[in-house]
């Protein structure tokens, strides 16, 4: 081999390596959101210029931010790109069993919404086979500071994008006891990530109660699923027993859609 060859060839072993590396050093930062240049040096084993390199080429591509309290995350060209993947994916068909499954087990609505940038939008439904049921129309979005479905993703979206999504106060006050501020409405959101699952009882519709819990694909929300009926059906007991019931069919859904575990 002569001498431009064996260049050739050292420079492109050195571009793979570094394309690794740099692959590296941004699945270190998506996995951890936000973390310090040496955090990130350390996590995928590079030394601590060469991680300022590949962090400042990855920052030019758009795929890492600089956060505004120190160290790096996730720039918005990685959200782009994990958006149109998620919009690839058949979330419908990998949520289907265990939504049939939720509704043999409860006799309830079951719906499913997905995140389209800042509207929550229903996507697939099945409807209690009780003379007196709830039905949501496909393809309408939800109110997401009222609706269970709605406050189970509102209680896991970054600051940014929440700010984005929530309509200006006073919010509509679209049943008797919906949040119209959001003093009201982060009182709600804390109780949702306590218990894993939101409630909505006359929020939105008259005599009709909702209880959901969030999908998640690797540690980000994606949308929710929720059981709805009449509150003379859904008295506050089972209301709690059918919030275990969701938050655990939400977190199979998680599951299959991020096998590696990141719900």
């Amino acid at each position: 081999m002569n001498k431009e060859a064996k260049a050739d060839e050292q420079a492109a072993r050195y571009s793979v390596n570094a394309v690794a590396s740099a692959l590296t050093v941004f699945d270190a930062i998506v996995e951890n959101g936000t973390i310090s240049l040496d955090r990130a040096a350390s996590l995928s084993r590079v030394s601590r210029s060469t991680a300022y390199r590949l962090v400042m080429t990855l920052t030019e591509a758009g795929l890492v931010d600089r956060a505004p309290e120190g160290g790096y995350r996730p720039g918005p060209k990685a959200y782009q790109w994990a958006t149109r993947l998620v919009n690839q994916l058949d979330i419908n068909a990998v949520a289907a069993p265990v939504l049939r499954r939720l509704w043999s087990e409860t006799g309830e609505s079951v719906n499913l919404a997905l995140l389209h940038d800042t509207k929550l939008v229903y996507v697939d439904a099945i409807e209690s086979p009780g003379l007196l049921r709830t039905v949501e129309e496909m393809g309408t979005s939800v109110p997401i500071h009222a609706a269970a479905i709605g406050k189970a993703v509102t209680a896991h979206l970054d600051p940014p994008l929440l700010a984005r999504a929530l309509p200006p106060e006073p919010y509509p006050r679209l049943g008797p006891r919906s949040a119209t501020t959001w003093q009201e409405l982060q009182i709600e959101l804390d109780a949702v990530r306590h218990r894993g699952y939101a409630l909505d009882v006359e929020e939105v519709s008259e005599g009709v109660a909702c209880v959901a819990a969030p999908v998640m694909l690797d540690r980000r929300v994606i949308g929710a699923i929720s059981l709805s009926g009449p509150r003379t059906r859904m008295t506050d007991e089972r209301l709690a027993v059918l919030g275990e019931q969701v938050r655990s069919a939400a977190e199979a859904i998680s599951g299959l859609l991020s096998p590696s575990g990141g719900s």
